[in-house]
């Protein structure tokens, strides 16, 4: 597990701290797609394999098909690009 950054130990550099800032969000994005997939791989089988007939627990379904409650990853930040011009090459 990673360890846990205290404002002490972040750079002074604006720059390292949002390399910082946009590793992080990186992470976090992943482990909510990770989050989601692991979701479907649990729910699919189970619907699968329970047709309408088969034996179920009461509230099963709504259980599996409730959300979890987590909050929704962090929008991916835009980063300002420095423009570049083409040069025209007349011949």
């Amino acid at each position: 597990m990673p360890a846990v950054l205290a404002p002490s130990d972040l750079p002074a550099d604006p720059d390292a701290v949002r390399a910082i800032a946009l590793e992080q969000n990186r992470l976090a994005r992943a482990l909510w797609e990770q989050l989601e997939s692991l979701k479907h791989r649990v729910v699919q089988p189970d619907r699968a394999h329970a047709g309408a007939g088969s034996e179920r627990l009461p509230g099963q379904a709504e259980r599996l098909a409730a959300p979890l409650g987590l909050p929704p990853p962090p929008a991916a930040p835009k980063v300002k690009r420095a423009r570049h011009d083409r040069k025209i090459q007349r011949s």
